[in-house]
């Protein structure tokens, strides 16, 4: 299997403490892919590190970044849509791929939305 390496260029993401077990039990029970097993998480900070994120929390405990630590891009479209609920709306995460190409994953009210970005030199 060939894979697409992507690196994290940026990114605003946030969850509350109070929706971290939904976003779990979304995730253990939305997501029947074979590249993460969530089912060995307790947490919701396990889960996403399986996803490969480094995990940001503040005092309160919520989940006030993550950053992504793969060379390559694994499942990572098909389980996050199940969190999206849980997600601050107007979080988002800026990829770059091998190639120069870049996008962002948004978090909006009702939506998960991938957007592509070009580069303008002027």
């Amino acid at each position: 299997m060939m894979s697409y390496n992507v690196s994290q260029v940026g990114g605003q993401f946030y969850i509350a403490e109070e929706v971290k077990a939904d976003a779990l039990s979304a995730l253990k029970t939305g997501y029947h892919g074979t590249y993460y097993h969530f089912e060995k998480c307790r947490y919701l900070e396990d889960a996403l590190e399986e996803m490969d994120f480094d995990v940001e929390t503040d005092d309160a405990l919520n989940v006030t970044g993550v950053t992504y630590q793969r060379e390559s891009y694994g499942d990572l479209e098909v389980a996050l849509p199940f969190i999206r609920p849980q997600v601050r709306a107007g979080s988002y995460l800026e990829f770059q791929g091998e190639g120069g190409a870049r996008w962002r994953i948004l978090f909006e009210e009702g939506q998960l939305r991938k957007v592509h970005g070009k580069v303008v030199w002027e």
